[in-house]
């Protein structure tokens, strides 16, 4: 039997696993991927290692960067795939 609160919880963790599982290589994410993950997780913003190059307008880069999510940006890459 399970408690009450219980299924919360239950919902929760497995709402985190599916996180983890989308961002578990995030280092290794490129634009696209990012346009993907914007339908699940709605950010205005991306910080990556310095190292990580991204194609969306670019605010910080010095320690690490900071990237400004843009809906263009993403239209630009599907049409180039296409």
């Amino acid at each position: 039997m399970i408690a009450y609160g219980s299924s919360l919880i239950i919902q929760i963790a497995r709402q985190w696993q599916e996180q983890k599982n989308n961002l578990e290589n995030f280092a290794e994410l490129a634009t696209a991927d990012f346009c993907r993950l914007r339908t699940k997780y709605r950010f205005h913003y991306i910080v990556t290692k310095k190292e990580q190059i991204l194609q969306f307008p670019l605010l910080y880069n010095t320690e690490f960067s900071i990237y400004q999510f843009t809906e263009p940006t993403c239209r630009e890459i599907q049409s180039d795939v296409s």
